[in-house]
């Protein structure tokens, strides 16, 4: 399952990058959000998944 809504998001985030970005007046596009999956792909590894909490946690605190 995880893979699946893996997968899923990543492909919403992919089609909605273009549309956030005209409504927010900023030049995104899909490259963005490919490059940032891809660091912290590199990154959790590096680490052997075992992120430290701050990071994990940052988007809560940020949207609440």
């Amino acid at each position: 399952m995880g893979a699946l809504a893996g997968n899923f998001y990543f492909g919403l985030f992919l089609g909605m990058t273009g549309t956030v970005g005209i409504i927010l007046g900023l030049p995104l596009d899909i490259r963005h959000i490919t490059f940032s999956a891809a660091n912290l792909a590199f990154c959790s590894v590096t680490l052997d998944f075992n992120l430290p909490g701050t990071p994990r946690y940052w988007p809560l605190a940020v949207s609440g």
